[in-house]
């Protein structure tokens, strides 16, 4: 694969995590300067959905890798991207926030980019391993979440009694500055990682 491209498609999955991680950020620092607090939430649905970004991932660089006709490759694409899109608008839903769809679509954009300035076998194979390594992290992450003590900053308890999903439960739900901040470093892990492992690592 030429070096060059391969930087230019870790760039492209880069971006959108660095992006995503700044945001939340802000948020974790002061969720009431984001939109009035509404981030608490969608920043939980976002790190939520995040694992069907990563599901998906795996799918498209397998389907990528099983031909390298451009055309065939953007209709298998799009059917995917549609496919999960439904699993994002029903987190969405639930959340009552069209912006995490919204964040699906940016994200998985990177992803697209990546696949359409290249058709090689060696390009779907890195999709599929950033997916898998991606995972790795999400994983360590989402383990951290519940068994470390993530500070609060902005996300007081009162903030999190304010914005808690009416009939929803569990450790994100009424701790929301652990789901918050966890998926601040996820995001920029995922992004160092892209910059770092993927633009030089060989597929195959």
């Amino acid at each position: 694969m030429d070096p060059l491209l391969q930087v230019v498609m870790a760039i492209c999955f880069a971006i959108p995590c660095f992006v995503m991680s700044v945001h939340l950020a802000k948020v974790w620092r002061d969720p009431m300067a984001m939109e009035e607090g509404a981030w608490v939430n969608r920043g939980m649905g976002i790190f939520i959905m995040e694992f069907i970004l990563l599901h998906a991932g795996v799918f498209i660089g397998s389907a990528m890798a099983e031909t390298s006709h451009m055309g065939v490759r953007l209709l298998v694409l799009l059917g995917l991207i549609l496919f999960y899109g439904i699993f994002a608008a029903a987190i969405s839903w639930a959340f009552k926030s069209r912006q995490i769809l919204n964040s699906f679509l940016w994200l998985i954009g990177g992803r697209f980019v990546a696949i359409v300035i290249g058709v090689s076998e060696e390009k779907a194979e890195l999709i599929t391993m950033h997916s898998l390594y991606a995972s790795m992290v999400y994983l360590a992450v989402v383990f951290a979440t519940v068994f470390v003590p993530f500070p609060e900053f902005g996300i007081t308890d009162s903030i999190a009694r304010r914005f808690r999903l009416e009939g929803a439960s569990g450790l994100w739900v009424d701790k929301p500055h652990r789901a918050i901040g966890g998926a601040t470093i996820y995001y920029f892990l995922v992004g160092v990682m892209e910059i770092g492992l993927l633009s030089w690592i060989e597929p195959g």
